[in-house]
């Protein structure tokens, strides 16, 4: 068990944990689980198996239908999706141990299985790669095949190269730039929290020992 001590956070962060609290208890996952599914305990692992899913079959419609205006509430739902990966994912590593010892008072914080926090956040990366490929399908079809336009998005996601598009189009780039800008943040935390720079696996709240005089 790790000891950790937040007398020395300051303001900033404490600013900004409210902030990404706040943004987590608007979005669709923190709503349901909070007043649909309070006594599921898998819905967690429910809710990114389903959109997993989800994301790869709205990517295949994309390629080989014409949705029309449908497209515009795929839009719409895929960038709340993203948004809520990339804020809960944020929050998990920097302000749910502030959360729970400091504000809710809990003796500990404790991670279910590290393991299987590793498997979630892979079908993360893999959830984002299709959002982002149906996106950018609905807003310039190529023609390319289906496993071309998905490697072609991977790679460039990878690189961090968001470049590969007309000076003309800025819409497309913009979607671009995001889409490197949100995978680089879901990297440093993979890494932050996987090779060990933050590690949390199970916490608890230093106490302050009293002096002693004599």
């Amino acid at each position: 068990m790790s000891i950790v001590n937040f007398d020395g956070v300051g303001f900033v962060y404490k600013f900004w944990c409210n902030v990404f609290l706040r943004i987590e208890t608007i979005l669709p996952f923190s709503i349901l689980r909070k007043f649909v599914f309070k006594k599921t305990d898998a819905f967690a692992d429910k809710w990114v198996v389903f959109h997993t899913l989800f994301s790869l079959s709205t990517l295949i419609t994309v390629h080989y239908f014409d949705i029309g205006l449908w497209g515009n509430i795929i839009l719409g739902y895929a960038a709340i999706r993203v948004l809520e990966i990339v804020i809960y994912q944020i929050n998990v590593l920097l302000f749910h141990p502030y959360k729970a010892l400091i504000i809710e008072k809990r003796k500990a914080y404790i991670l279910k299985n590290p393991y299987r926090s590793v498997v979630l956040l892979g079908h993360n990366f893999i959830e984002v790669i299709f959002w982002f490929t149906s996106l950018t399908e609905f807003v310039e079809p190529n023609g390319n095949r289906l496993l071309y336009n998905i490697m072609d998005n991977t790679i460039r996601i990878f690189t961090f190269n968001y470049e590969k598009v007309s000076n003309n189009d800025s819409g497309l780039q913009l979607l671009f730039f995001v889409e490197v800008i949100c995978w680089m943040v879901l990297t440093i935390i993979s890494l932050a929290k996987f090779i060990g720079e933050l590690p949390h696996v199970h916490l608890s709240l230093e106490t302050k020992k009293k002096k002693r005089y004599k």
